[in-house]
């Protein structure tokens, strides 16, 4: 099972995109990551910032942000850096075809952030090749669907796990 994510992260930015052309975008934004180590951080307890943050377009509701901004707080950014860093510059598009066993997909959309027919092209087009491919959109998430849709993602798992 495949929650939220794609094979190559950069198509969803670009369609063009290759690796080479978000190495330089990923290297930026992992610079700015690492220079928040050994900053202070607030100590105080995670509060909801709100729906236009970070924490907004990965999750729609006070909670979800709430967590989110708390695992980011207490996160090391060194890590975050590097694990961005490198999900943004790996394309595992080409070895789709390899992987036999059964794939599902659960993708998170959202109106306010993605349309349907934009979601649904620029997830499930990514897993072509996978001979076992099942896709199902989250409505009403954002990344996090388990926070979002905790109901629906409990089913898909479960659905999932029956297979």
């Amino acid at each position: 099972m495949i929650v939220d994510a794609v094979p190559f992260i950069g198509t969803l930015f670009d369609p063009a995109a290759t690796v080479e052309s978000v190495t330089p975008q990923a290297g930026q934004m992992a610079a700015m990551m690492r220079a928040q180590y050994g900053q202070p951080k607030p100590t105080g307890p995670a509060t909801d910032p709100g729906a236009a943050s970070m924490a907004g377009s990965m999750s729609n509701t006070p909670a979800g942000r709430t967590a989110i901004a708390r695992w980011t707080r207490d996160a090391d950014p060194r890590v975050s850096a590097q694990v961005l860093f490198e999900v943004m510059t790996t394309d595992m598009r080409g070895e789709l075809a390899a992987v036999t066993a059964p794939v599902t997909l659960l993708y998170a959309q959202d109106d306010s952030a993605m349309p349907a027919e934009r979601a649904k092209a620029a997830f499930e087009p990514q897993y072509a090749g996978v001979a076992r491919f099942s896709a199902q959109m989250v409505r009403g998430s954002r990344h996090f669907i388990m926070l979002d849709q905790p109901e629906t993602f409990a089913a898909a798992v479960d659905a999932f796990l029956a297979e």
